[in-house]
C-alpha cells in the first residue's frame, strides 16, 4: 500500500528510440486511471539517457511513481540468444523476466509503448485471472490473416488460432509464473526452438498453452478493420507492426494518438519523425510485412503431415508435466554452461517407447481374443501416455460395455495400479509407474 491506496505494478520496456511514444502512453494512461489506486510504474531498459529519464520522471505525482530499472547486468549472459528482426530490439524479451525480478508482486500489468490507453487501467488489473499465467486479448493480425492462423496452430502449437494472444498488453499472474518456473523453461526453450516470426510472443503463447484467459479485444485493439468490434468500447489502442500514426496519415484511431502526443514534451520530436519518414522506409515496411508472411508460410510448410510426428506431439502434450520437469532438469546450471541434455533425451526416448507400446497394444487388442475385457482396459491405460478418461476408453474398445469398463476402473483404483484425477465430467485415470 502507498498513501493507503492499493498498488498496481505496471511495467514498460523501452530504449531511447521509443521514449517519445512511452510519453504518449503514460499521458493517456494517467489521464484515464482511477484515483483510487497507486500506480508503481517501472521502465525496464538497457539504453536510456539522463535527459529522457528527467522528462519521463515528470509524470510522477501523488498516486504515480516512475522507476527506471537497468537490466544490462541481468541479461548479459543471455542477450546473444535473444533473436530479433526488423525494428525489434531485445527489450521485447524483458517482460519474460518480470516474475523473477519482482518476487514481491503477485500480479502485474505489462504494456508495450506503442499504445494509447483510453480505459481505466485498474479495470484490466482487476480482471479475474484464476490460476492462468496471463490474461490477454487475441492478436488482431493473427486473426485477420490465414497464413498467420496456420502458423499459430502448426508451428507455435496453439490449438486454436483464435486463442493466440498478443503479448503487448498482458495481465501477468506472477505467482503462477514462478510456480510454473517459466523463466527457466523459456531459457531452455531458446536453446531448442527458434521462433522467428513473433519472437518472444511465440514463446509466451507456446509455454502458456492452456493457461491463458482470453479477454475482450477492447483491451488490445489494433488499427485493423473488424466488423464485429464495438468502436465505442475502446480501452487500449495498440499501434502494432507498421500501423504507426507517427509514420502514416491513414492509420485508424490516429486521432487518439495525436490528442495525447500534443500534451507531451515530445510532440515536436514526434512530428519531426513523421515528416522525415521516407518513401524508402515506407516501402521497406511493406517488404517486411510481405517477408514476414512468407516466413510464416515457410515455417508452416516445414511442419509437414507426418502421422508419427503428430502422434509424438500429442503424447508430449498429454505428459506436459513430465515434459516441463525434463526441461527444468536440463536447464539446471544453464547460466554456468554446466547443464546436461540427458534428462530430455531420456524423456523423449520414453515417448518413443510408449508410442511403440501403444501401437503394439492396439494390434494385440484386435488380434488376441484370449485377453479378457478387464485386462484390455488395464493394458490400454498402462500404455497410454498421460491421462485417459472413460469416454476415450470406450471409443478405443467399442465392444466393451460401459458397465464393464467402470468395474475394471474401480478394480484398478482399488489395486493401486491407476490413479483417479479430476471430478465429474473431467474425471480421468493415470497409470501408476512402479
Amino acid at each position: 500500500m502507498e498513501n493507503n491506496l492499493e498498488v498496481i505494478p505496471i511495467f514498460f520496456a523501452v530504449d531511447d528510440g521509443y521514449i517519445p511514444f512511452l510519453a504518449v502512453a503514460l499521458e493517456s494512461l494517467i489521464d484515464n486511471a482511477s484515483k483510487e489506486y497507486y500506480y508503481s510504474i517501472k521502465i525496464l531498459y538497457t539504453n536510456i539517457n539522463e535527459e529522457n529519464k528527467r522528462k519521463i520522471n515528470k509524470y510522477k505525482c501523488e498516486n504515480v511513481n516512475i522507476e527506471f530499472v537497468d537490466l544490462n547486468y541481468y541479461i548479459e549472459k543471455v542477450k546473444d540468444k535473444l533473436y530479433t528482426r526488423d525494428y525489434y530490439t531485445k527489450t521485447t524479451y524483458f517482460r519474460l523476466f518480470i516474475p523473477n525480478l519482482y518476487p514481491q508482486y503477485n500480479k502485474a500489468i505489462y504494456l508495450d509503448s506503442d499504445i494509447v490507453v483510453l480505459g481505466d487501467i485498474s479495470e484490466l488489473y482487476n480482471q479475474e485471472i484464476e490460476n492462468n499465467l496471463v490474461a490477454a486479448a487475441p492478436d488482431d493480425v493473427i486473426q485477420s490473416t490465414k497464413v498467420f492462423q496456420e502458423y499459430a496452430e502448426k508451428v507455435v502449437g496453439v490449438a486454436d488460432y483464435r486463442n493466440y494472444f498478443n503479448a503487448g498488453i498482458l495481465l501477468m499472474n506472477l505467482d503462477e509464473f514462478r510456480k510454473f518456473k517459466f523463466q527457466e523453461k523459456f531459457l531452455y526453450l531458446l536453446e531448442t526452438i527458434k521462433f522467428t516470426v513473433a519472437q518472444d510472443q511465440d514463446y509466451l503463447n507456446r509455454l502458456s498453452k492452456g493457461k491463458v484467459k482470453i479477454i475482450d479485444k477492447a483491451w488490445d485493439k489494433m488499427p485493423i478493420a473488424n466488423d464485429n468490434f464495438d468502436e465505442n468500447n475502446l480501452k487500449i489502442i495498440h499501434y502494432n507492426l507498421a500501423y504507426k500514426p507517427w509514420h502514416y496519415d491513414n492509420i485508424k484511431y490516429k486521432e487518439y494518438f495525436w490528442k495525447y502526443a500534443k500534451e507531451t514534451e515530445y510532440y515536436d520530436d514526434i512530428c519531426k519523425i513523421k515528416d522525415e519518414y521516407t518513401e524508402e522506409e515506407r516501402f521497406n515496411d511493406m517488404q517486411q510485412y510481405k517477408a514476414l508472411k512468407e516466413l510464416a508460410q515457410k515455417e508452416s510448410d516445414c511442419v509437414g503431415d507426418d502421422r508419427n510426428y503428430r502422434r509424438n506431439i500429442i503424447m508430449i502434450e498429454k505428459s506436459k508435466e513430465t515434459y516441463y520437469e525434463a526441461l527444468q532438469d536440463c536447464s539446471t546450471e544453464w547460466h554456468e554452461s554446466n547443464n546436461t541434455y540427458e534428462p530430455f533425451v531420456k524423456y523423449y526416448l520414453g515417448i518413443l517407447i510408449k508410442a511403440s507400446n501403444e501401437f503394439e497394444s492396439r494390434v494385440e487388442y484386435l488380434s488376441d481374443n484370449k485377453i479378457s475385457k478387464s485386462e484390455r482396459v488395464k493394458r490400454l491405460i498402462q500404455n497410454t501416455v498421460g491421462k485417459i478418461n472413460k469416454k476415450e476408453i470406450l471409443e478405443k474398445c467399442p465392444d466393451i460395455s460401459t458397465k464393464t469398463v467402470e468395474r475394471a476402473l474401480a478394480d484398478l483404483v482399488k489395486e493401486g495400479l491407476i490413479e483417479k484425477v479430476g471430478a465429474s465430467s473431467a474425471t480421468a485415470y493415470i497409470w501408476i509407474e512402479k
